[in-house]
């Protein structure tokens, strides 16, 4: 009687894979892939020579490079995604707070992990972001100065990556891996989920590039961050650093964190100023990447 079921398990092990497992996969492969980057990469004054090298040099250099990128993308897409749908699947109210924590925390970190790997390529664009971000990171109050240069320090040159590669590389993998650590174990029990996104990925490295940027001592006319990053740096020409850099992105993740917290009336509303706040800077994010 037993015999019939095992079709029906190996079909379930072969389905596409949940968001969680999605992101997790995504995740390990974004670690293995960078671990191979880091062997060819330069943190130095060559940074952006040495990602130049990788993408023409080293065999499958340039694979490697796309496949780490669309694997960082779609661990953030995928964290958004989760997010979204915990909330839809648990519209009773029923959240564990401290899962709910993580993956609230889960978001802000794999943006921290991006934003590093764009800057590690050295490029003007890359410089020019670090700038900015190390602006936003002064302008808070009292730790300003710490922050900034806890984030990045443009001088000496042949350092000023330095710390952006040692967050990307130490910091925020270590965290990932600790809030996805539940995610991350169940991939044993799906290996799957693993071969499909490492299979997706592959198709999107095959299939799309990504650029290198200009040359750090370049010139461009228009110096843009990350697609992430546009928003803030569009909404910087209206408001002060402190307020369009610091203040609204932590008010909008506080605002996230405490749907779960809220009563039964006050929920719907929440969610729905969340939308709304993700739909706006949607909105500006395309403005500014067109304009």
């Amino acid at each position: 009687m037993s015999a019939p079921a095992e079709p029906t398990t190996l079909r379930a092990r072969l389905r596409w894979p949940t968001l969680g497992n999605l992101g997790a996969s995504s995740l390990l492969l974004v670690v293995l892939s960078g671990i191979v980057l880091a062997l060819h990469y330069d943190p130095g004054v060559g940074a952006y020579d040495s990602v130049a090298r990788i993408e023409q040099v080293v065999p499958l250099g340039w694979f490697v490079r796309r496949f780490h990128h669309w694997a960082a993308q779609l661990l953030l897409i995928g964290a958004v995604a989760h997010l979204a749908s915990i909330l839809w699947r648990r519209r009773d109210g029923r959240f564990k707070a401290w899962r709910w924590t993580k993956a609230v925390l889960l978001l802000p970190l794999v943006v921290l992990g991006c934003f590093t790997g764009f800057v590690l390529r050295g490029s003007a664009q890359g410089l020019d972001a670090a700038t900015v971000a190390m602006g936003l990171a002064a302008s808070v109050p009292g730790l300003g100065d710490v922050l900034a240069r806890s984030l990045f320090r443009p001088e000496p040159r042949e350092a000023a990556l330095l710390l952006p590669y040692l967050h990307h590389l130490a910091t925020v993998t270590a965290g990932l891996l600790y809030l996805t650590s539940e995610h991350l174990g169940r991939l044993r029990r799906s290996p799957a989920a693993l071969g499909w996104t490492a299979l997706l990925l592959a198709v999107l490295a095959l299939a799309i590039g990504v650029p290198t940027g200009h040359a750090p001592d370049a010139a461009p006319e228009a110096v843009r961050g990350p697609w992430f990053f546009v928003g803030i740096q569009l909404i910087l020409r209206w408001l002060p650093p402190l307020l369009a850099g610091v203040l609204l992105p932590l008010a909008a993740l506080a605002l996230v964190w405490a749907i779960p917290v809220a009563g039964a009336r006050a929920r719907p509303v929440l969610i729905g100023a969340a939308a709304a706040a993700a739909a706006i800077y949607a909105g500006l994010s395309l403005w500014g990447w067109f304009a």
